[in-house]
């Protein structure tokens, strides 16, 4: 039975993940800005409890953002340190192969 080796184009992979983090936390800044600039504009223009109210979640949302923007790293480092193990893997396992090349029984 042949065994057949995978290839894993890492420095492709390590770009994907930090184009996806980057991306998703580009998104997620600028949806903090957005609430931000409500939250101003609410507070602004209103008054009374409908205001804190509104200030209120609006906090809670930028706190949801902050949040999101925390799991994405959290998962792209958890993806890197996977990505970090399959590399080490790959080499350890390419230097047994090698190694058993030369020697006949």
């Amino acid at each position: 039975m042949a065994s057949e080796n995978i290839k894993i184009d890492y420095k492709k992979v390590e770009s994907d993940i930090n184009s996806i983090k980057s991306s998703a936390n580009d998104k997620i800044e600028v949806s903090g800005n957005n609430i931000n600039q409500s939250a101003s504009s609410i507070l602004h223009d209103a008054d009374g409890n409908f205001a804190g109210g509104t200030r209120i979640q609006l906090e809670i949302d930028k706190a949801l953002c902050s949040s999101m923007s925390g799991m994405i790293n959290e998962l792209a480092t958890a993806v890197s340190n996977v990505l970090q193990t399959f590399k080490q893997s790959d080499a350890s396992m390419s230097k047994k192969m090698n190694k058993g090349k030369g020697k006949k029984k």
